[in-house]
């Protein structure tokens, strides 16, 4: 008995040189094709992502500063002035609200909003940039 395995693994052994097996199948469509490695391009790219981020964000944060300033100020001082006769007969000037308020809170608005569209450019930029160094 012992004489067979002995037999049997010395033909196993002698064998498996000549044994012929299937090549590796091709991946399935649906699996994603290997990463790719790493060029200068990439490295351009990042670098250029990030100096536009910085453009975006900071031009964006002081745009927005600016909106909120330009709306408190909007409805905080009053633009306008009304003529009032007092019962004793004085002419008084008081300081009102009128449309010149109203237009500087829509500027404030609209510069508001462009800040925070570019803050959001800015991020998105941010996020372009970290999912290309994540490839590499």
């Amino acid at each position: 008995m012992r004489r067979v395995a002995l037999g049997l693994a010395l033909v196993l052994v002698l064998a498996s040189p000549g044994a012929y097996a299937d090549p590796a199948p091709s991946p399935p469509p649906w699996m994603p094709a290997p990463r790719r490695p790493p060029t200068r391009d990439d490295e351009d790219q990042i670098k250029h992502l990030k100096h536009e981020a910085t453009a975006f964000g900071t031009v964006g944060i002081v745009l927005l500063a600016g909106g909120i300033a330009v709306d408190v100020v909007a409805l905080d001082v009053p633009q306008g002035e009304q003529a009032t006769r007092q019962p004793d007969g004085n002419v008084v000037t008081e300081r009102v609200r009128n449309d010149a308020n109203w237009a500087e809170l829509a500027a404030g608005l609209a510069l508001t909003a462009t800040g925070l569209a570019l803050v959001s450019i800015a991020y998105l930029r941010i996020k372009q940039m970290r999912k290309l160094q994540a490839t590499e």
